[in-house]
């Protein structure tokens, strides 16, 4: 019998699909429609950075959402972008927000921080989208759960 999380590799793949697929689900709870008053102020539960690594010689560009409570260290969230994208997604509609944006200030409403990335070829972060596939956006994530160790 194959033992299902056999090597240190397979243990991080299957961490990173178990990660992808809860960022998927907050941020299907994230779009769904509020009434403007329920919503918490921007600046009232987060600060943002822009924030840099590298991996394999070229910058990762992220933003770095932390809660404005006390209560550090947070548990973060790693956002990543659809394969065509940035690491802000989609604008909200009706608002000012973009997609990850809204996401970032929930989450910082519930006490967690997050790191929303530009995969490398995307958005601000350095290389060539011809070059981007998805090897490279899983090492951007695993280099962007490194930075946040």
């Amino acid at each position: 019998m194959k033992r299902l999380l056999g090597t240190q590799n397979n243990v991080q793949r299957a961490m990173l699909v178990v990660i992808l697929t809860m960022a998927q689900a907050l941020v299907l709870t994230a779009c769904r429609p509020v009434a403007p008053d329920a919503m918490p102020e921007p600046d009232a539960v987060i600060t943002e950075q822009v924030t840099t690594f590298e991996n394999q010689g070229e910058t990762v560009v992220g933003t770095l959402a932390v809660p404005t409570t006390s209560g550090a260290p947070y548990p973060v969230v790693l956002l990543l972008h659809g394969f065509t994208n940035e690491r802000n997604e989609l604008p909200v509609g009706g608002t000012d927000e973009t997609m990850y944006g809204r996401l970032a200030r929930l989450l910082g409403a519930a006490g967690m921080a997050s790191l929303r990335i530009d995969f490398r070829g995307s958005g601000e972060s350095d290389g060539a989208w011809a070059d981007t596939t998805f090897t490279g956006q899983l090492d951007d994530a695993r280099a962007a759960v490194d930075y946040l160790a």
